[in-house]
């Protein structure tokens, strides 16, 4: 079964845990909204999500790894193209896809943070390489370890989540 529930009907705040599926969708709804102000004269350089200030409560610690999975517009995890069981990862910056190069991030513990590369992610969906239907952030699906951890939205009073886009404008000759 397959139930979501919107950050916003839930104190502004999302959970991870692994073990048991939960995992969280991130849309960008105004992603394409810089396109719109830059048009075409603009480069991105780096893009990020930065998920901090971390609860995982007495028992649980954050996973040492997290990965990003592409969803579909419904919010479930696509496959791949061949229709197989494969699940459709996001890749690592600069490489070539691969259900073997997914997207990993890891848990710094000095700074209780996990901080996403989105790079060429966001660089598809401003090209319309990719469609902008949003990824899912889980632990990794085959492991049995219960980790769990929540983080705010956008929306959350004291942990918000960061995105940021940094990027240069390109002069027109």
């Amino acid at each position: 079964s397959y139930d979501s529930i919107s950050s916003s009907n839930n104190s502004n705040s999302c959970v991870i845990q692994g073990g048991i599926g939960l995992r969280t969708r991130f849309t960008f709804p105004n992603l394409l909204s810089i396109k719109e102000q830059l048009g075409d004269s603009y480069v991105i350089n780096y893009a990020e999500l930065v998920i901090s200030n971390l609860e995982s409560g007495n028992i649980f610690t954050p996973p040492s790894n997290v990965f990003m999975y592409e969803a579909q517009a419904n919010g479930k995890i696509k496959r791949d193209s061949l229709n197989t069981r494969l699940l459709k990862v996001i890749q690592q910056d600069g490489t070539v896809y691969s259900p073997i190069n997914p997207q990993l991030t890891s848990y710094n513990y000095f700074n209780n943070t996990y901080t996403i590369p989105l790079t060429s992610y966001v660089s598809e969906i401003l090209k319309g390489k990719r469609a902008n239907t949003g990824f899912v952030l889980s632990t990794d699906l085959n492991a049995f370890a219960v980790n769990k951890f929540s983080f705010g939205d956008q929306d959350h009073p004291t942990k918000k989540l960061k995105f940021r886009i940094y990027y240069t404008r390109l002069q027109k000759r």
